[in-house]
């Protein structure tokens, strides 16, 4: 078993979002995760737009966990709170690829 799976101590609740269709957005089937957040931190995220121009938000927290990547406007419900997903990439750490989530 993988190092990192002994830091994932806390468990979230993931809904991937699909598309947007008729104005409203469209999820898939929620999952549950184990994973690890980091929270209250303030953390400021810059990340690039398709059409190339740059946006930066105050993130409200990140998540580590493993699994499939989830895809940016997911929502993540995490100790009675609901986030929306604002960027997830794949790092790797203690021999093992996790997946580290930015918070909105």
């Amino acid at each position: 078993m993988p190092l990192i799976d002994f830091l994932l101590t806390q468990e979230a609740v993931v809904t991937p979002f699909l598309r947007e269709a008729g104005g409203e957005d469209i999820y898939g089937d929620s999952e549950t995760r184990k994973c690890r957040l980091q929270l209250g931190a303030d953390l400021e995220h810059t990340y690039k737009n398709p059409d190339g121009t740059f946006d930066q938000v105050l993130a409200r927290g990140k998540m580590y966990c493993t699994g499939e990547p989830i895809p940016a406007r997911s929502k993540v419900m995490a100790d009675g709170e609901e986030y929306i997903v604002l960027t997830c990439y794949r790092a790797r750490g203690f021999k093992a690829s996790h997946l580290e989530v930015v918070l909105e």
